[in-house]
């Protein structure tokens, strides 16, 4: 029994098992709306422990039948795809994984071939680039080696663009050349620059060119890079839908767990991959005018499973392509017949809906 106290009226202070003994104001108690909505955790104390079963015969064999597989299933199908559908659904995943897979392979060769033209034309130019450096550097080197020799004479081991005034100011005392004299040097030291450059310049070309399909080859093997990549998570993607294909074949519907009398609803089932779900169902053998205390019924219970989410274990996880996801909670009406001219089955269905219950008729 509940150690609840009751926190109003004419109990109040007291346990709830005062209510046992007092049926007159507790039926009151359970027609209120207000202690029905307001109250959960005591209400369901009192349905548990203090009311008289009420449900018919046809109801206990309505839920009897729910320890069939056939008759839960009847039930799952109308809320589910079925599992040949979502086989379905994955071969054309996997079709669509094997097309993309094709067309990153031939863009893989398109890119190789790209890459191997290429790889010829930087050696070509590598192969130029020595050869031309072969064939002129000991003139370069004895260039060089005068342009060194005209710079110590006039004292300018850095530079020699700088006009006699200018270099006057600060190396006159040490070389001591009249103006005449440091611009012929001068003029000489420049034509060894310009023969040099003259002779470095189709060096220099081909080592350009050379880098340029260097950078070229870069480009291409970044662009294989990530198309290696994307094909590696096709390719894992592939395979994860096979083992989908091959699990839902093997298995189609897994009814992993069902019990009965769970916090108010008739039956749980616990529908397992790859849907995941937790199913809560209401049921009734015919629904009538009084459709609206089921409604309000239902959201008592569905308002107490929110409150008290250890009641049904929720950590249950699915893995997918891009991580994972809770499983859902499904509250469903299932009743079989239709006993009030006020309001039509698809109606029903809405009326339901719009509270984010579904209805299923077996």
């Amino acid at each position: 029994m509940s150690a609840e106290l009751i926190t109003f009226g004419k109990y109040k202070g007291q346990p709830v098992e005062v209510l046992a003994n007092d049926k007159k104001y507790t039926d009151w108690l359970m027609a209120q709306e207000w202690f029905r909505t307001g109250h959960v955790q005591l209400y369901n104390v009192i349905v548990n422990n203090f009311c008289e079963p009420s449900d018919t015969p046809e109801h206990n064999r309505m839920q009897a039948d729910f320890m069939k597989t056939e008759v839960k299933e009847k039930v799952i199908r109308q809320l589910f795809k079925e599992p040949e559908e979502l086989m379905k659904g994955y071969k054309k995943r996997i079709e669509d994984c094997d097309k993309e897979i094709s067309d990153i392979e031939l863009q893989l060769a398109e890119l190789q071939k790209e890459k191997e033209g290429y790889e010829i034309k930087e050696k070509e130019f590598s192969d130029l680039e020595k050869k031309e450096h072969e064939e002129h550097k000991d003139e370069i080197e004895y260039l060089k080696n005068k342009r060194t020799e005209y710079s110590k004479m006039c004292n300018s081991p850095w530079s020699m663009d700088d006009s006699y005034d200018s270099w006057k100011t600060s190396n006159y005392k040490q070389a001591k050349l009249e103006k005449e004299e440091y611009e012929e040097i001068q003029q000489k030291y420049n034509e060894c620059w310009s023969k040099i450059n003259k002779l470095e310049e189709p060096e220099r070309e081909y080592r350009n060119k050379n880098r340029e399909f260097s950078r070229k080859i870069g480009d291409v093997d970044s662009s294989i890079k990530t198309l290696n990549e994307k094909q590696s998570e096709i390719l894992d993607k592939k395979a994860y839908f096979n083992k989908l294909y091959e699990k839902i074949k093997n298995n189609g519907f897994v009814i992993e767990k069902t019990t009965f009398e769970v916090n108010g609803w008739d039956v749980y089932m616990h529908l397992g991959f790859p849907y995941n779900v937790n199913i809560f169902l209401e049921l009734k053998p015919s629904v009538g005018d009084d459709y609206p205390s089921v409604l309000r019924e239902m959201k008592v219970h569905k308002n107490y499973m929110s409150q008290n989410e250890d009641v049904i274990h929720k950590n249950y996880y699915v893995y997918g392509c891009y991580g994972r996801e809770r499983t859902k909670d499904y509250y469903i009406l299932v009743y079989k017949n239709l006993t009030t001219s006020t309001i039509s089955e698809s109606e029903l269905a809405e009326y339901f809906n719009s509270c984010d219950f579904e209805v299923v008729k077996i």
